[in-house]
């Protein structure tokens, strides 16, 4: 590898890195202002964002292919449906879900171009695409919003599980979470060009 290479590969290393931890400050800053209450369930967690956002939210199971995002978000007129995989596994489900709420939390803006209306006609046939403002799936983390999202789930998905005080995990605090999600957010950009 040349040097000029592998600058390059640590330069946006440390970008990504930048961008997770100011996700983090971002996030936490977020969550403070919710002052969301630990749930026994992400279900429940979900109920109390909707109630305090005097917005249902719809979880809905679909059977998405491996072509399709694993979550997507839709809002509609007076209500936001959140859908996941319903084939996935109970953990992977969370998390989908947890992304899609944190999308919801964090005002990220919708696309509603029709690429997304034919898409939502082939999940939703009975749904008039009119009715959808805008959709939101889940494909990748490259840009901000998704970064962001991927960090407030992680936060979201930490207050559903009940942790005794001075665990370790309890203890852990904001370096370790920083930490966690910046080696699970860099893991792509560990691989060398």
């Amino acid at each position: 590898m040349r040097p000029s290479q592998w600058w390059e590969w640590w330069e946006r290393r440390e970008r990504r890195r930048s961008e997770v931890r100011s996700a983090l400050r971002r996030c936490e800053a977020r969550l403070r202002e919710l002052d969301l209450p630990e749930a026994a369930s992400l279900d429940a967690l979900v109920r109390h964002i909707a109630h305090v956002r005097q917005r249902p939210i719809e979880l809905v199971p679909v059977a998405l292919g491996t072509s399709m995002p694993s979550g997507l978000w839709l809002a509609l007129g007076d209500t936001d449906i959140v859908v996941y995989d319903a084939a996935t596994a109970p953990r992977h489900r969370d998390h989908i879900i947890a992304h899609e709420v944190s999308h919801i939390l964090c005002g990220h803006t919708l696309t509603s171009s029709p690429e997304h209306q034919a898409g939502t006609g082939a999940l939703f046939p009975d749904l008039d695409p009119a009715l959808v403002r805008a959709m939101l799936s889940r494909c990748t983390y490259r840009d901000e919003d998704e970064i962001e999202a991927e960090v407030m789930a992680f936060l979201l998905l930490r207050t559903t599980v009940r942790r005794p005080k001075g665990s370790a995990a309890d203890a852990e605090g904001a370096d370790g979470v920083a930490h966690r999600l910046e080696h699970s957010l860099l893991a792509p950009a560990r691989t060398l060009p």
